[in-house]
């Protein structure tokens, strides 16, 4: 199956309401549009359990494999969100896929 597409939320000049958010799919992952600017907010609707997004890079290094970025998410008790910013076009792609490891992380694209 391919991955989930997410939107992003176009920042501006004009005041913008804080989205809610989508669940991640942690079956087929998902996948945005990175421009390099674009940031991520992961909020764990867990009480209990932390979750991990894996970041599959787009290439490889002289034919060797780029090891996948891992990020913990805490629960919500102990932050309300987590953030990753600055994700490199030439080594996690234009359109970059991760996957979460619960449903219940929330993910909302942020694009300035």
């Amino acid at each position: 199956m391919s991955a989930t597409q997410l939107a992003s939320v176009q920042l501006g000049k004009a005041l913008t309401n804080d989205p809610a958010g989508v669940n991640c799919d942690p079956v087929n992952g998902n996948v945005f549009v990175n421009t390099g600017k674009t940031v991520l907010r992961f909020a764990n609707q867990s009480t209990s359990a932390t979750a991990t997004i894996t970041f599959t890079p787009a290439v490889t290094y002289e034919t060797e494999p780029i090891v996948p970025l891992v990020v913990t998410v805490p629960t919500s008790v102990t932050s309300a969100a987590a953030w990753q910013g600055e994700i490199e076009t030439d080594v996690w792609g234009r359109e970059c896929i991760f996957t979460a490891s619960a449903s219940t992380v929330k993910v909302t694209v942020f694009e300035p």
